[in-house]
């Protein structure tokens, strides 16, 4: 994999504005792109050349030119955010994300920036957004979403200096992104879902108000998710619901044990937790990588650390995935399997073994498969419609979101996405928590702005570490306060931010925010997640 570089001789692309203007100067087009300098006069620094032709210009040798902007990265806001000079005193955010996966988390990416704008940005300096594609499907250039995501941040970073990501969504991605970068002056990113905890120390572990991190999150770590998927296990062993804070929901499509009908009722879960079926051996098979790796061995420690018993089982690819689900398969022992895939493809073909395998209701025994957050998506829904005989004995894990009425800042957040969207955005528990890492790289942006006079890396890490104090003012992650926040910022204040996915109470220590996980089936249609119950974050965190 090789990083993009900056090029030696730019190009100058073609656009609305200045795409007859060059093609007068220099009188040769070539593929929609000028492989030669343009001249609009002569030029002594960079900024002569942006007044007139936008943020991507510079002077070299006394003449203007402009640096192409790559393919992946054509998405602004606003649309002409890097060819009308009116835009180069914006602060740019770069949003890095799988279009395939990902739209409803795009969205709500935009509409934070969007919001922010409209009260005003910071001290008359509005915002830009980027959105770097590193999806497979749209594309056709052979990259894999490791290698494309290098390639556009790389670049990114070349063209802009400091921009603080939103992104990736992926740990895999994000793990690459990140070092890539860091080997070349570093980058600042805020992910809405990369989750492994690995992630945790690579930005360090002696993290400080003077060397805070590089590397933040909204979501919870593994740690979190490993726990709750083998408590949920347990549960059904030692008879203990002291970790459970929510009663389930009647559904239709519920957990009842033991010659599950799919019927359910309310309080089954809790009966289950009661009584229920004795588990103490489970199999966990999970895809090669930091986030499969590390979520395994997170529910291993959990899982043996109150005696059960555990068999780890990686695969890598197709061919690596059947033979794991076969293995498995075959062993009767094995009481429920823990599957962690990577995508959609990856879920619908391990059920596709397990069935026809007849795994789930042999020998008079029910068993079931634990899926992880990354299998709560509307594409792996849509991937394993096939199987809907089997949705009755799935459950999976996720980082938990409050959409009902008393949550305030998610309703005024859902209102305001439908109203520009015209979808909801709770078809993704992940597009809140993108919404909120958009503000927070917008505050970190003030943060940074206010106190060293440019966007610097030190400047958004320090800006990362007062968002969280529990003794400042709450400041909800809404547009109505925004400029009470950045008043806040401006003068040196922290605040206690509260977003639409909850309470964002970063520690000084690891900078990591914790989050209740909640435990889903899918309802009877097949076409939703539902919340059998959750887990406390402060209980899962000891």
């Amino acid at each position: 994999m090789t990083p993009a570089t900056p090029p030696s001789r730019r190009t100058v692309r073609t656009s609305p504005l200045w795409g007859a203007l060059a093609l007068a100067l220099t009188g040769c087009v070539d593929g929609g792109l000028f492989d030669l300098t343009l001249d609009v006069g002569t030029c002594e620094v960079d900024a002569d050349c942006k007044s007139v032709l936008g943020s991507l210009a510079s002077c070299n040798a006394g003449f203007c030119d402009v640096a192409p902007v790559p393919t992946r990265c054509a998405d602004t806001v606003p649309v002409d955010l890097f060819d009308n000079p009116e835009h180069v005193d914006r602060i740019v955010l770069t949003h890095l994300y799988d279009s395939d996966k990902q739209q409803l988390e795009r969205n709500a990416v935009e509409l934070a920036v969007t919001e922010a704008n409209y009260e005003g940005g910071f001290q008359g300096r509005l915002f830009g957004l980027v959105h770097c594609d590193y999806g497979e499907g749209a594309y056709h250039d052979g990259l894999s979403p490791e290698e494309a995501a290098t390639d556009v941040s790389q670049t990114m970073t070349d063209l802009l200096g400091v921009t603080p990501f939103v992104g990736p969504y992926e740990s895999p991605v994000a793990q690459v992104v990140f070092k890539n970068l860091e080997s070349d002056g570093g980058g600042f990113f805020v992910s809405p879902a990369a989750s492994a905890a690995s992630l945790t120390s690579i930005d360090g572990v002696d993290k400080t108000d003077t060397n805070p991190g590089t590397f933040w999150r909204t979501v919870p770590s593994d740690v979190l998710q490993g726990r709750a998927a083998a408590y949920d296990m347990l549960a059904r062993v030692v008879g203990s619901s002291e970790l459970v804070t929510e009663e389930p929901t009647d559904t239709g499509a519920g957990d009842t044990g033991a010659g599950d009908t799919g019927a359910g009722d309310t309080g089954v879960v809790a009966a289950n937790i009661a009584e229920g079926n004795p588990i103490d051996h489970v199999a966990v098979v999970y895809a090669r990588g930091n986030y499969g790796e590390g979520l395994a061995e997170n529910f291993r420690q959990a899982f043996t650390a109150e005696g059960g018993t555990v068999d780890l089982q990686s695969f890598d690819g197709p061919t690596g995935l059947e033979s794991a689900a076969l293995a498995v398969a075959a062993n009767r022992t094995i009481e429920e399997v823990f599957f962690i895939g990577d995508d959609a493809e990856d879920y619908a073909a391990f059920l596709g073994v397990m069935t026809a395998q007849d795994y789930f209701n042999s020998d008079g025994t029910t068993r079931r498969i634990m899926l992880p957050s990354n299998a709560a998506t509307p594409q792996v829904l849509d991937a394993i419609q096939d199987y809907r005989t089997i949705f009755r004995f799935l459950r999976g894990t996720r980082p938990a979101l409050d959409t009902s009425s008393s949550n305030s800042n998610y309703v005024s957040f859902a209102a305001s996405f439908v109203r520009e969207y015209g979808v909801d955005p709770e078809d993704s528990v992940i597009t809140a928590y993108a919404y909120d890492a958009t503000w927070l790289s917008m505050y970190a942006s003030v943060w940074s702005q206010a106190h060293s006079n440019e966007i610097g890396l030190v400047g958004l890490g320090s800006g990362m570490r007062n968002v969280s104090d529990p003794g400042s003012p709450v400041v909800n992650l809404r547009p109505s306060e925004w400029n009470q926040g950045v008043g806040s910022f401006v003068n040196g204040e922290s605040i206690n931010a509260v977003g639409v996915s909850g309470n964002l109470d970063f520690d000084a220590v690891e900078e990591e925010t914790t989050a209740p996980i909640q435990i889903w089936n899918i309802l009877a249609t097949g076409t939703k997640f539902n919340v059998l119950y959750t887990f406390d974050a402060e209980e899962l965190a000891k």
